[in-house]
């Protein structure tokens, strides 16, 4: 209903990861595709479409996701979140 009232790419990205958890995996990643340019710099496009793509086993463009998210994060503490994340996605250390 927010999409439709206040559409914006952050409700579209929010939208995403409820398609997501209610359908699978490429429902949300659908969705997150048709936002991607507007949220190329937002981190949090980046690690939900990693968490996305590592939950349907795309490690690789997983992994590329989240190299982007720790890329486009400014904050030390959020940039370590993101690697215990993509840690326990990938295994191993992270990225």
């Amino acid at each position: 209903m927010l999409g439709t009232l206040e559409p914006s790419p952050v409700v579209t990205l929010n939208e995403a990861v409820a398609a997501f958890l209610a359908e699978g995996g490429d429902a949300g990643l659908e969705l997150l595709e048709s936002v991607a340019s507007d949220l190329d710099h937002y981190h949090y496009f980046h690690l939900a479409r990693a968490d996305m793509l590592a939950q349907t086993g795309r490690a690789d463009a997983a992994r590329e996701a989240f190299d982007r998210a720790l890329a486009t994060c400014d904050s030390e503490p959020e940039r370590r979140a993101i690697r215990r994340v993509a840690a326990q996605r990938l295994g191993g250390s992270g990225s």
